[in-house]
């Protein structure tokens, strides 16, 4: 299953060497994707309230920002956002942010160091995600009888 091309992504990590790796990447893999990337929650946030993005892949310690307030900022702006979290805090799980997932928009938790397979499993699973949300039926009222 190839993701719709109006499926979007913004990557936010203040490392432009990551940032970069990390774009160029998860373009070449998921070449339909829209990819946008800030290096700054600000920044981030200036991009996400111009174009609601369907996923946000975001380190939860960066700088000047909490990564868990950015995500609160970006599930009150789109719901439907579903937000991937990167961290090196190996206290920070999905059990320990499962109770608040729905308020953050959260899919998954992947942890430093980085492993670039996981992250293009993760995208791969949340991608699917939307897809699916965005192909699903329509509830069809009753049958009108003649």
């Amino acid at each position: 299953m190839l993701p719709d091309a109006n499926i979007s992504l913004l990557l936010i990590e203040n490392d432009p060497a990551c940032l970069e790796i990390c774009r160029k990447i998860i373009e070449k893999v998921f070449p339909e994707l829209s990819v946008h990337t800030a290096l700054n929650p600000d920044e981030a946030r200036d991009l996400f309230k111009d174009q609601h993005h369907d996923i946000v892949v975001s380190d939860i310690f960066p700088p000047r920002k909490d990564g868990i307030q950015i995500a609160r900022e970006v599930c009150k702006l789109n719901p439907d956002t579903l937000v991937i979290f990167i961290t090196g805090d190996t206290d920070v799980t999905w059990d320990s942010l499962k109770p608040n997932a729905r308020k953050l928009c959260l899919e998954s938790v992947i942890h430093k160091p980085i492993d670039i397979n996981e992250i293009i499993d993760k995208v791969k699973e949340t991608v699917a995600i939307v897809h699916n949300r965005n192909h699903a039926p329509e509830p069809h009222s009753a049958p009108v009888s003649p």
